[in-house]
């Protein structure tokens, strides 16, 4: 069981990571309002990197793309947040910066229950997996230097295996298959 010392730790990198994603969105939305060819230059070399990584992909394995995407994004944001806790705020920023992108650029083409239905329904898993990963990176990149880092380090894998991978999961699954047929029934 997880002490709660160490939940009470981990407030203050929670604020900080979900107020650098709040920062990124609004950021982004600005910058897509200030910028649209540029948003959706970016938007489109979104759209072909992902494309490119789905291209050949069996039938029934889109889930897997999506949670070692997120794996990967969230278990090097707490990883690498050891060195001083400064790249998991950086993707909490990029990331934020995206969804602005997309809130301000899809809005303008789709509704509000579309862009919705297209976002909470795996989200709800997601963004909880990722927030808490990114709040343990900042928090062992304040604990570098205690003397208790190590424990520190392992017991922030065993939240992030424990906790965050089967969200992950969760939210691949409901992203690749529950969430194209309730915007397909949306379109009807």
């Amino acid at each position: 069981m997880i002490e709660k010392a160490f939940w009470a730790e981990l407030k203050m990198p929670m604020k900080l990571v979900l107020g650098f994603f709040v920062l990124g969105i609004v950021g982004g939305w600005i910058y897509s309002w200030l910028y649209p060819q540029n948003t959706q230059m970016l938007l489109f070399q979104l759209k072909e990197r992902f494309s490119a990584l789905t291209k050949d992909l069996k039938e029934g394995s889109l889930w897997v793309i999506i949670l070692l995407n997120n794996f990967e994004i969230s278990f090097l944001g707490m990883a690498l947040g050891s060195l001083f806790g400064i790249f998991p705020l950086f993707l909490a920023l990029i990331n934020g910066a995206i969804l602005g992108f997309l809130l301000n650029f899809k809005i303008s083409k789709l509704s509000w229950s579309y862009l919705l239905a297209g976002t909470l329904p795996h989200g709800i898993f997601e963004l909880p997996a990722v927030f808490l990963a990114l709040s343990l990176g900042v928090f062992l990149g304040r604990a570098i230097f205690k003397p208790n880092w190590l424990k520190n380090f392992k017991l922030a894998l065993k939240l992030y295996f424990k906790i965050c991978l089967p969200l992950l999961l969760l939210g691949a699954l409901v992203e690749a298959y529950f969430t194209p047929k309730i915007l397909g029934w949306l379109v009807k």
